[in-house]
């Protein structure tokens, strides 16, 4: 409201760019939920990395993110299995020797 003038005012120009931004986002948004996860996931992180980056680390990110997310897999695969420790063939694998 501009007291100046008592009466709205607004900035259509303003207005309706702030509309095609949303609509954009939204846009992509949606054709980003249709790529495969392991793309999401590869663009998830590459976004953390900033504007530019080399692929070198966004390469070294995901493998380091699959290593924690397969001992948090055996780590809970383990768990229901017996409790604390599961047997593997001939070893035994204690969940405190997990380095999560």
């Amino acid at each position: 409201y501009n007291f100046g003038l008592m009466k709205w005012t607004w900035d259509e120009d303003a207005v309706n760019s702030k509309i095609v931004t949303e609509n954009v986002a939204s846009v992509l948004v949606e054709k980003m939920n249709r790529l495969q996860e392991e793309t999401q996931r590869v663009l998830m992180v590459a976004s953390c990395l900033g504007a530019t980056f080399r692929l070198s680390a966004v390469m070294m990110v995901m493998k380091n993110i699959s290593q924690v997310e397969m001992r948090v897999s055996m780590r809970d695969s383990m768990r229901s299995v017996s409790g604390t420790a599961a047997t593997m063939g001939s070893s035994s694998v204690s969940l405190l020797s997990l380095d999560l």
